[in-house]
Formats: C-alpha cells, structure tokens, sequence
C-alpha cells in the first residue's frame, strides 16, 4: 500500500516527479542497528552488527554514510504532497510481520550467512 500510494501521489505532478528518484520507507527514522536487532529477534537469532567505515563498498545495496543508516522520505512529502507511509518497517519485520514469513516459509532463515562479498 505504502509503495501504491507513493506512485500514485505523482499523477498531476510529473513535473515535479520528472528525473527524481524518491525513497518509499517508513516516517519515522530507524537505526541500522534497530533493524538488525529487530530482524535477528524475528527470527530468533542475535544479531552481528559489524562497524565498517562510512562509503565502505559491500554486497549490501545500502551501505551507511556519515549521518548513518536510514531512508528518508521527507523529499517525497515536499515535492508530491506525498502523506508518508501507513506502515513501520520495524513491525514488517517482527515475527508476525509479512517481511519475516515470507522469508521463513522460503526457509532463509536456516544455514549459515555468507558474508564472502561483504570486504570485512
């Protein structure tokens, strides 16, 4: 719904839309280590935060810079009117969240992380 409705909120501002790349997330700001810690617990597992320095190159799509780890939507809110997401990444992801049982029932929650690829 969060996603529909941010693609949505661009009908009748194409203009402002045009060559602009918006992030879908929650509202509300979420620390990389919130996440980690929130996924591991979904899955009941502890979470390995591991610090790596700002502008590192990893396998992860999202690396940290200096202010940290988070997606802002703000850009969406200014400039498509945007309301923001309905959703909290955070409860996507708990145990109950659709994120989590998606992911278990795929069984990616059993055998080991391979972190080969991550340049730590």
């Amino acid at each position: 719904e969060d996603v529909a409705s941010l693609l949505s909120s661009v009908v009748g501002k194409e203009d402002a839309a045009g060559g602009e790349v918006f992030n879908c997330g929650t509202s509300s700001n979420v620390t990389y280590k919130e996440l980690c810690d929130a996924a591991g617990k979904a899955v009941g597992k502890d979470a390995e935060i591991v610090a790596i320095p700002a502008g590192t190159k990893t396998s992860f799509p999202f690396r940290p810079n200096q202010e940290g780890f988070y997606v802002n939507v703000n850009k969406a809110k200014e400039k498509l009117s945007w309301e923001g997401a309905k959703y909290n990444v955070l409860d996507d992801i708990s145990a109950e969240g659709f994120y989590t049982k998606d992911f278990v029932s795929l069984g990616l929650d059993k055998g080991d992380i391979d972190t080969s690829k991550d340049g730590i």
